[in-house]
């Protein structure tokens, strides 16, 4: 009898939770974005202003909240390298970021744009390609390391039905002697 009286309070409790994460997980979105990767600290000095491009796919779990696992592209030049040499030239520095994020629309009504924060966490991959140091042809294959990222965000409705976003990041790739660190400038569209 206490089994009984137990699970029908438990079901009791959970119902609101079950019905509202049902209305929120109906929701599922298709994020793409481009746009400009803006390297910081120690590797802003060594690399430019490079680009990125990205895909998530956005689940529903609560109202107002979504869990995004994605992937991205980020593609640097190189411009100076961290020791004594005679020549250098050429040389890419590519990042391959595998992650979720949790992003949370804040709720202000009344408009038709509607803000935004995330964070998120994951893997990140890295390599160097074309880069001729002292005559040698220089690349280094890849290496993982773990990073997070922290963002805010504004989506907008579309001119129609696609609606569009912007959003700017602070990532962090856990490295060697300091962290990778850059700021990632995103527009995209949502489906």
């Amino acid at each position: 009898m206490k089994k009984k009286f137990l699970a029908v309070i438990v079901l009791m409790l959970l119902t609101p939770l079950v019905t509202s994460a049902e209305t929120a997980t109906s929701a599922f979105h298709l994020y793409l974005g481009a746009g400009l990767s803006v390297p910081s600290g120690q590797f802003g000095d060594l690399t430019s202003v490079g680009y990125h491009g990205s895909g998530a796919m956005g689940f529903g779990v609560l109202p107002g909240l979504e869990l995004l696992p994605k992937i991205e592209f980020h593609a640097t030049r190189i411009d100076e390298i961290p020791y004594s040499y005679t020549s250098r030239s050429g040389g890419n520095y590519r990042l391959l970021l595998f992650g979720g994020d949790g992003r949370y629309l804040l709720p202000i009504a009344g408009t038709s744009a509607k803000p935004y924060v995330m964070v998120g966490i994951g893997f990140a991959n890295a390599s160097i390609s074309d880069l001729v140091v002292d005559g040698q042809t220089t690349s280094y294959d890849g290496w993982t390391e773990l990073y997070y990222d922290l963002g805010a965000g504004i989506e907008f409705k579309g001119l129609g039905i696609i609606p569009f976003f912007f959003q700017f990041r602070y990532v962090s790739i856990s490295t060697n002697q300091s962290n990778t660190t850059m700021f990632p400038l995103t527009f995209g569209i949502k489906f």
